[in-house]
């Protein structure tokens, strides 16, 4: 797989998942007024990096060298 194309797909599957999880837990823990827009995206930036340097490393076993 070329890098481009696997670089889209390491962000698309990154975000998705970060906004999930982020939307999870705030939902569990606290109502969503109570949080203030600056809070929230760092926490989404918190629980979203972990996941793209992951899936990034992972994504590195596929792409093809050419």
């Amino acid at each position: 797989m070329k890098k481009n194309t696997m670089t889209f797909i390491v962000t698309f599957v990154s975000v998705f998942c970060a906004i999930t999880l982020k939307n999870f837990l705030v939902s569990s823990f606290f109502s969503a007024g109570e949080l203030s827009f600056v809070v929230d995206t760092l926490i989404l930036l918190v629980i979203y990096l972990p996941i793209y340097f992951a899936f990034t490393r992972l994504g590195k076993r596929f792409i093809t060298k050419q």
